[in-house]
């Protein structure tokens, strides 16, 4: 008897046991999370055996023959960004108008809740774009329409007074959700671990990056303009 036989799997138990993997064995396997699997399994779109214990077990054979039906079906990169933006869009909009009604950001007037969503949506579409970006010179002008939009964010906040602390604060919240939100889409597509790790990584690196930026704007927009001083020195005296 050939050590690669198993039975049929019409629900018997395998005499072979290196031909059966474990649930995570097999999530390896094929790039799929666990919870995956057991959707397709429940579904009946993979068989497995069931040990007398109740742990599922996949079948290398079967899983090798699903491997290039998976391979074409799986979102791409292009589907996550696309629904990442549409996401982060609408919670900007519904954050911008929530700002706009607490303090101390109760003196914006509708256009400059208008600006403040305009430049939130271009640090989404940069940051997204650093993201996607396959060359050096792609990634570069991603980041310099974010850092302009970031630093336009912290001038218009400058200048209707806003302190910076408050302006950092608000900050860090959109940070934390455009974050949340990259996990979870990640998650919802079932992206490999590597990859999904590399992704947020870079993301909080350059919201950090932009931070300085926000910074920078509400500095220049806070700082009194010297006057200029005609003649030599001070006029004091004269």
């Amino acid at each position: 008897m050939s050590s690669e036989r198993t039975v049929s799997l019409d629900g018997q138990r395998p005499t072979r046991t290196p031909e059966w993997v474990s649930i995570h064995e097999a999530a390896l396997l094929m790039g799929v999370s666990p919870a995956t699997l057991r959707r397709w399994s429940d579904a009946g779109d993979i068989r497995t055996f069931t040990t007398p214990g109740g742990h599922r077990r996949f079948s290398r054979t079967v899983i090798a023959g699903l491997m290039p039906t998976i391979a074409t079906t799986r979102p791409t990169q292009d589907d996550l960004l696309v629904e990442m933006r549409d996401r982060m869009v609408r919670f900007v909009d519904r954050a911008a108008r929530r700002a706009a009604r607490a303090a101390p950001w109760t003196d914006l007037d509708e256009e400059a809740v208008s600006i403040v969503r305009l430049q939130a949506r271009r640090v989404v579409d940069g940051l997204l774009g650093i993201l996607d970006a396959h060359r050096a010179g792609e990634r570069a002008r991603a980041l310099a329409s974010a850092r302009s939009a970031a630093a336009a964010c912290g001038e218009l906040a400058g200048r209707r007074g806003i302190g910076l602390s408050a302006t950092v604060e608000t900050w860090l919240q959109l940070r934390a959700m455009i974050v949340h939100e990259l996990t979870g889409a990640t998650r919802r597509h079932d992206l490999e671990v590597a990859s999904s790790t590399r992704q947020i990584e870079l993301a909080s690196r350059c919201l950090d990056a932009l931070l300085i930026e926000v910074m920078r704007g509400h500095e220049a927009a806070a700082s009194p303009v010297p006057e200029v001083v005609s003649g030599r020195g001070s006029t004091a005296g004269t």
